[in-house]
């Protein structure tokens, strides 16, 4: 029994995530939500000059690098997202654009990857 435990506290654990870094002057709200039943699945308010995780999985596993627009949920189909800042403005950028993103991609005994989106004024319209 003792030596089970031994063999789980071994396994991988990977872990990826997304975070939104808002370089405005404004707050700004994410609004991500499954392509197929158009209800707001997740909110997020993000202080002027402050980043926030908007995405996280973790598993026992060792992940691979993915894209990091395309992260997902376990099966959960591809979000659509929706940037707005307080005043009204639109996120212009693509979201789904990885040349959008800084992946960062560290594989020890499991793997994590953190991907990063800052956005800017010229961002919105």
């Amino acid at each position: 029994m003792l030596f089970l435990g031994v063999l789980s506290g071994c396994d991988p654990v990977s872990s990826q995530r997304q975070i939104v870094k808002n370089s405005l002057q404004e707050e700004i709200v994410l609004f991500r939500f499954p392509d197929s039943a158009g209800i707001f699945r997740d909110t997020f308010r993000i202080l002027a000059g402050q980043e926030k995780e908007v995405f996280f999985k973790a598993c026992i596993c060792v992940a691979a690098q993915e894209a990091c627009s395309k992260l997902k949920n376990f099966g959960v189909p591809d979000d659509s997202v929706r940037m707005i800042t307080l005043s009204g403005k639109t996120f212009k950028k693509d979201w789904f654009d990885d040349n959008n993103w800084i992946s960062e991609y560290k594989h020890k005994i499991g793997a994590a990857q953190t991907c990063t989106i800052e956005v800017f004024d010229g961002d919105f319209e």
